[in-house]
């Protein structure tokens, strides 16, 4: 027998990345799906609760700071507060998805070219979750899976399905692209302002979070060199998936001592958690290392 027919076959590091990235596509998508629906629909429904408790600070709000030119103040904020209760309520149960994604769209395009122009990071994040969820609909733990499946006749849903089709066939990278960009440049911005205000950064950690084992200023610092170094990855698209393990983790330890900064860590989970399964996209240097350094190994 000679030395190569002997010898005991070595999985390349390819085959190796390839069944990891193969064991976490089998994550389902629609627990994602839920979670982006729940997440992205807070930030709207917060919003509209809040002006619906407070209206006249809500009008005051559009007539001094946010002074669009096409509405009355009023008018401006009854519209924004019935389309954010709405449209959240709707993303919560899962039904018209796709519909009322689109006048959450042209909301954050109004906020951004007449009121916030330098929020686009935020709506980059908000921006890509919606986008997702046009074109890839609510998952089947909706309300709107639970009628198609159960009610809807099929005729009917096959007035549907050519559009729904249309939308699927929208690049998923550009979305990748998009929600690395939205939620790394939240966490870059987190890691700024602890970097730049490092001692409000420790109190912060001393009042608020009390993280238990950890002395403030330490798990402070720790957060900062977190945030920063992952979020700059994601940014790039470089080891994006093993870049939000520690973010998760972060998450996860801030929720346990923070409880009530789950609607943030809920979107922020699922675009997460988006990255680490389904990848950074074909615009990231993680798919130029791919193609042009493992795909001869």
């Amino acid at each position: 027998m000679s030395t190569s027919e002997g010898a005991i076959p070595q999985k390349s590091p390819r085959s190796g990345v390839a069944t990891i990235r193969e064991w976490l596509g089998r994550f389902p998508l629609s627990i994602l799906q839920l979670g982006m629906r729940i997440g992205v629909g807070m930030v709207f429904f917060k919003a509209g609760l809040l002006k619906y408790q407070s209206f006249e600070f809500a009008v005051k709000l559009f007539e001094d700071e946010y002074k669009l030119p096409f509405l009355a103040p009023a008018v401006g904020a009854r519209m924004a507060m019935i389309n954010e209760l709405t449209t959240s309520t709707l993303l919560f149960l899962g039904l018209a998805t796709r519909l009322v994604t689109l006048p959450l769209f042209g909301m954050i395009s109004v906020i951004q070219i007449f009121v916030y122009p330098n929020a686009w990071p935020d709506h980059i994040l908000l921006g890509s979750t919606l986008l997702f969820l046009l074109t890839r609909g609510p998952g089947v733990l909706s309300t709107a899976y639970m009628i198609q499946r159960y009610i809807a006749p099929a005729s009917w849903l096959a007035r549907f399905a050519p559009l729904r089709d249309w939308l699927s066939r929208f690049p998923l990278w550009i979305i990748q692209l998009a929600m690395r960009v939205g939620v790394g440049l939240a966490f870059f911005n987190d890691g700024l302002v602890k970097f730049r205000s490092f001692d409000y950064a420790t109190q912060l950690f001393t009042e608020a979070y009390k993280i238990p084992f950890v002395a403030p200023a330490v798990a402070a610092r720790i957060a900062m060199i977190d945030e920063l170094t992952c979020s700059i990855l994601l940014l790039f698209g470089l080891l994006t998936r093993l870049a939000t393990l520690p973010l998760l983790a972060m998450m996860l330890v801030i929720q346990i001592v923070y409880p009530s900064a789950w609607p943030d860590h809920v979107l922020w989970g699922s675009v997460l958690i988006f990255l680490l399964t389904r990848g950074p996209g074909r615009f990231s240097f993680d798919r130029f290392i791919d193609r042009h350094f493992l795909k001869h190994q």
